[in-house]
C-alpha cells in the first residue's frame, strides 16, 4: 500500500507529527528497512518565527501501515535556518 512521507521543521532533533509540515511526498510502497530518495517542494508558512530549525522526516506519518514498530518512523536531518 502507498506510504506517505511528511516534512517537518522542529525546534529540537526529535521529529515528531505535532512539528511544523512543510510539504508530503507519497511512496507508491515502500519496502521495510530500505532508504529511497525523493524530492519535495515544501513551503515555509508564512509567519513562521525567525530562527533555527531541525528540517526532519517522518515515514507513514499517518500510521496508515501496519508495521512491528511505529516508533522508527522519524529521521531528523540538518539543522537550517528560517530568516
Amino acid at each position: 500500500s502507498s506510504v506517505t512521507v511528511g516534512i517537518y521543521l522542529s525546534t529540537n532533533p526529535t521529529i515528531t507529527v505535532f512539528d511544523t509540515l512543510i510539504g508530503t511526498y507519497t511512496f507508491s510502497s515502500l519496502a521495510a528497512v530500505t532508504s529511497q530518495p525523493f524530492t519535495v517542494n515544501a513551503t515555509i508558512p508564512a509567519g513562521m518565527p525567525v530562527g533555527s530549525y531541525y528540517i526532519g522526516a517522518i515515514a507513514d506519518r499517518a500510521s496508515a501501515v501496519r508495521e512491528s514498530s511505529e516508533l522508527n518512523n522519524a529521521l531528523p536531518g540538518n539543522l537550517i535556518s528560517v530568516r
